[in-house]
This record gives C-alpha cells, structure tokens and sequence, in this order.
C-alpha cells in the first residue's frame, strides 16, 4: 500500500510557491496595465473623433500610428509566447517527458512520458508556429486597413 502511494506520487511534480506567486504579480501589472491603457486609448478615441471633423487627415494618421502600435506591441508579445513554445517543445523532445525536469510548475501536474509528452510537443510546435504568424497578419491587416499610412 505505502510503495503504490509513493509511486502514486513520483508521477505528479508538485506545485511551487515561487511560480504562484510570480504569475499573481503577473496578474496583477497585467490587470493594472489594462486599466491604464484602457483609459489612455479611451481618451485618444476621443480627441480623434473630435478632430474628425477638423482635421479628418491628421485623425487618420493617428488612427493608423495607434492601430500600427497595438499591431506591434500585440506581436512581440506573440513572438515572446511563440518563442518560449518552441524552447518547450525542444526540452520535451530532449527528455521526454513534460513538464521537462527542473521545469517548476505552479500547480501539481501529472508527469507525462513518452507519447503523451510527444503529443505535447507536437502541439507546443503548432502553437508557436501560429503565434509567429500573428504579427505577420496584424502587419497585413494594419496595411490593408490604413494602405500603409504612418
């Protein structure tokens, strides 16, 4: 009974602390940061409807500038995701099991091996590979939306 249980146990990687932590924090400047920019982006989606009608060029430029930001700053976030992904799927395939050793993990998670860490590592791949598309279609979509305008 005890050498089932503990068996039981060295298929599941504990959860840490540290992890815990650092992703509320994450949440937390993430949650604070939406807030922020909500308010700032409101306040420019006035002053552009404003000068619509004043300036209906200059308003176009500034849309294009903003759309052309988000565009940017949404894509290196994707590339940054994308990336990590990849270096996953790379530990995976080196060791064969995910979470890869030494991985911490914020939650108790079930070790998986052999094909179920490869399908894994398959589907780390594909996610990364459609995150490092993103930024390619947000240029494509910025440019066919402002014609390349700045």
């Amino acid at each position: 009974m005890a050498s089932q249980l503990t068996d039981q146990n060295s298929q599941f990687r504990q959860g840490s602390v540290q992890v815990q932590i650092a992703l509320l924090l994450l949440l937390v400047v993430a949650v604070g940061l939406y807030f922020y920019l909500q308010g700032q982006i409101t306040q420019i989606l006035l002053d552009i409807q404003l000068m619509l009608y004043s300036d209906p060029q200059q308003a176009l430029r500034i849309i294009s500038r903003l759309l052309l930001w988000l565009v940017v700053t949404s894509g290196l976030i994707s590339l940054a995701v994308a990336f990590y992904l990849c270096l996953m799927a790379a530990r995976i395939g080196r060791c064969g099991e995910y979470p890869p050793p030494q991985m911490p993990v914020a939650f108790r998670t079930r070790i998986r091996r052999g094909t179920p860490a490869m399908r894994m590592k398959r589907s780390c791949l594909l996610l990364g590979a459609l995150l490092f598309c993103q930024p390619l279609g947000g240029v494509l979509l910025w440019y066919g939306i402002t014609g390349g305008v700045i």
